[in-house]
């Protein structure tokens, strides 16, 4: 079977993958929207229950989510809303950033005797309210021409590829290294957070390290590794069995975050953007070892995932900013509710165009190009796939050059255009009601969002193109799952830039600063 394929994520792909079968269902009945209300109160579930849910309903979840995490933070607290400000005030921290980015929760000298950073098993949050504070396997100095601050950015982007597979990038920002010491200003770099009820799950089962950078390793005595091999031995079984014994298995109420900024272009409006002070990673350090810098960048992707009662395996939504994909001379292709309004004249939705060819399970599609490299996107959107490493397998994709974006390969659905525009008019009443100045969030649409309801998966509107690249979904769910969690203790930093392919699927790379997530 061939068909076009989407490789380029839009901007993010899943962070937390878990176990489960999964079947994605293409398409939707067009019904009315919900109404959304603008509340700090992330929401439990989908009214009636997950497996039960209408797309409509699966989308209006997702933007509550969007409203709460993106309200103002308290000062000093992390993950609770600031109800004495409106939703959209700029200033400060929102809700969501105050999440603890990963190596918070997996620090890169993690072990049995060593914690993440405050972490106290005295108290009923083991310590999570501490400052954020990163530490790698090595230790990462400010670049020359960087004061130290002091208090690190919120906004910890220590990811330079999407899990691995390719790197984004915006040609509407800057095509050369800044002043401030950015090599690439059109990179799109990344984050993964997650929220207190994850890291109490960790700090209270010791699954912040693992026992080894070996894969599988030799012996397990660390918990998380003890767990993710326990899962290993049950599905790899023919057939598969549920796991006996510890296993990760997240409670109800945690929430990842994984979110894509980037340094906005001369030309671009400011005020269409939510802007946060970020830190990122230069090769630029001692001996070309890692170094940080601090800057203003802008939100240009959100995924936020949670588990709920009625959806064990994770709901899922993608929130993208309205002028992601543009035109070669940086018209928008879509309005901010994802309405199609200036189709591009490409006859495939990537340039060059794209296609696979299916192959036996568990090997990856392989993807050829119909054409040349893209050499004159101007300011679109565009991607190069990873380099595979010296010791890996014939690649599946074409690397070596740039993939420029046209348009998504599945239109945004009708009924996630409908709780878009309903969004986008609830803020609306909202700011002008509270008379709140300089709000983004009107700039912002759901793309993807989609749910598990038992054994199967439920799509409003899939982020890769609806039932095309599954297959690169099921491998990182078996990633996942195999080695969920077993990071920490990771000792080789190396460098910001991302390291061959070779180790993308180990996941226990949460003490690194490569582009490898998790």
């Amino acid at each position: 079977m061939e068909s076009q394929s989407r490789r380029f994520p839009v901007l993010l792909t899943s962070f937390s993958l878990v176990f489960g079968v999964s079947l994605l269902l293409c398409g939707s009945v067009t019904s009315a929207a919900p109404a959304i209300t603008i509340s700090p109160q992330v929401p439990a579930d989908i009214p009636g229950g997950a497996p039960q849910a209408s797309l409509s309903l699966a989308a209006a979840f997702a933007w509550q989510e969007f409203i709460a995490l993106n309200w103002p933070a308290q000062s000093g607290q992390r993950d609770q809303p600031d109800q004495s400000r409106p939703f959209g005030a700029q200033g400060g921290p929102l809700v969501w950033e105050t999440f603890r980015s990963k190596v918070e929760t997996f620090p890169g000298n993690g072990s049995a005797e060593v914690g993440p950073p405050g972490y106290n098993p005295t108290v009923p949050d083991f310590g999570y309210n501490t400052p954020p504070t990163y530490i790698y396997g090595v230790s990462v100095p400010a670049c020359a021409g960087q004061a130290p601050p002091r208090q690190p950015a919120w906004i910890n982007l220590d990811e330079t590829t999407q899990i691995g597979l390719n790197q984004m990038f915006a040609g509407v920002s800057p095509n050369t290294p800044s002043a401030n010491g950015n090599s690439n200003p059109q990179l799109v770099r990344f984050l993964a957070k997650a929220n207190q009820t994850q890291f109490r799950y960790v700090a209270a089962n010791q699954y912040w390290y693992g026992d080894s950078t070996a894969s599988p390793p030799p012996v397990a005595t660390a918990p998380v590794t003890k767990a993710a091999l326990n899962f290993k031995l049950a599905v790899t079984q023919i057939p598969a069995v549920y796991p006996s014994g510890p296993i990760v298995k997240f409670p109800a109420g945690t929430i990842e975050i994984k979110a894509a900024w980037r340094k906005l272009g001369p030309t671009e409006d400011a005020s269409r953007f939510h802007q946060q002070t970020v830190r990122f990673y230069e090769a630029k350090g001692p001996s070309g070892n890692a170094c940080y810098l601090e800057e203003t960048w802008a939100l240009v992707a959100l995924h936020i995932i949670q588990k709920t009662p009625t959806a064990d395996a994770f709901i899922f939504a993608t929130f993208e900013q309205a002028d992601n994909i543009l035109l070669v001379n940086g018209t928008p292709v879509e309005d901010a509710d994802g309405v199609i309004v200036n189709r591009p004249t490409a006859a495939a939705p990537t340039t060059p165009g794209l296609v696979y060819t299916d192959q036996a399970a568990p090997s990856l599609p392989q993807i050829q190009k119909q054409g040349p490299f893209c050499t004159n996107g101007g300011k679109q959107l565009y991607f190069q796939e990873m380099v595979p490493g010296i010791n890996d397998a014939p690649p599946a994709v074409p690397f070596g050059g740039s993939i420029c974006v046209n348009e998504r390969y599945e239109s945004i659905t009708p009924d996630v255009i409908a709780v878009n525009q309903a969004a986008h008019a609830a803020i609306a009443s909202y700011t002008q009601a509270q008379g709140v100045k300089g709000s983004p969030w009107q700039h912002y649409k759901l793309v993807s969002g989609k749910h598990h309801g038992g054994n199967r998966l439920y799509a409003a509107a899939i982020s890769w193109p609806c039932c095309i690249d599954t297959a690169v979904v099921r491998v990182r769910i078996r990633e996942w799952a195999t080695y969920v969690l077993s990071g920490g203790g990771v000792t080789a930093a190396q460098c910001v830039q991302p390291q061959p392919n070779s180790q993308a699927s180990d996941g226990r790379e949460h003490g690194r600063l490569h582009g490898v997530s998790w």
